[in-house]
């Protein structure tokens, strides 16, 4: 399922069928207040909604918030429904793509409990994410390549 990579800056840019579709993307995240954090953190500097559309629908989606050549990534998700159709990881691997070109050096994911999110932890490891505690970093620059 090839996707198509949107950026957005501002909450204001999401279009009604946007939102709807952000509701159903974050509907079953294991935090409750993922869409009202998204939309909320998009009116701090620096921060963007990374969409991966497809029939012009936002299938998954994260935050990520640029910090010189650190980037840090947050409510990174796709619809339930969409789920173990590579979606993340062709999102992951269109994010990759655009933050080379801002020179971006790597991108991190926090996530509190680990353990509570072994579908994420193991998506993370298997796209290159090296895990130290609670935090995940991505080497940017080569594009892993993998049907994964």
């Amino acid at each position: 399922m090839p996707v198509k990579l949107e950026v957005f800056e501002r909450s204001d840019a999401f279009s009604v069928q946007d939102k709807i579709d952000l509701e159903k993307l974050y509907a079953d995240f294991p935090k409750p207040e993922a869409l009202l954090s998204v939309e909320s953190r998009l009116s701090q500097p620096n921060t963007y909604f990374y969409a991966a559309r497809f029939n012009d629908r936002i299938l998954g989606g994260a935050i990520l918030e640029a910090h010189t050549s650190d980037w840090a990534m947050d409510f990174l998700c796709v619809r339930k429904v969409t789920r173990r159709r590579h979606v993340a990881h062709d999102l992951l691997r269109e994010m990759q793509k655009q933050l080379a070109e801002k020179n971006a050096l790597t991108l991190n994911q926090t996530l509190e409990s680990p353990a509570a999110h072994p579908e994420l932890m193991a998506f993370l490891m298997a796209e290159g994410f090296s895990k130290s505690g609670h935090a995940f970093t991505l080497a940017l620059g080569a594009i892993k390549n993998n049907d994964g």
